[in-house]
C-alpha cells in the first residue's frame, strides 16, 4: 500500500514543478506589464509613413467637417433672415 500511494503521489509532484516555475508574485507581474512597451517591435518605415500620413488625413477631415458646419450654420442663419426671397 506504501508503493501505491508513492506512485500516485509521483505525477502530482511532478506536475507542480513546473508549474510553480512560471508563477509571478504581483510585483513581478506589475514590472513585467509596465515593461511591455518597452519589449514591443519596433515600427517599420511604411508603417510609420501610413500613420502618419491616416493622422494628415483624419485633421484634413475633421477641418473640413468644422468648415461645412460653419458654413451651413451660416446659410441657415441667412435663409431664416429671408436672403434667398
Amino acid at each position: 500500500m506504501n508503493k501505491q500511494n508513492k506512485r500516485q503521489q509521483e505525477p502530482l509532484e511532478e506536475q507542480a514543478g513546473p508549474a510553480r516555475a512560471f508563477e509571478l508574485s504581483p510585483v513581478a507581474a506589475a514590472a513585467l506589464a509596465g515593461a511591455a512597451p518597452a519589449l514591443a517591435a519596433e515600427i517599420d518605415a511604411a508603417e510609420a509613413y501610413n500613420r502618419k500620413v491616416l493622422e494628415g488625413a483624419a485633421y484634413g477631415g475633421m477641418l473640413c467637417v468644422f468648415m461645412l458646419g460653419l458654413i451651413v450654420q451660416g446659410v441657415r442663419r441667412d435663409v431664416g433672415n429671408k436672403w434667398l426671397n
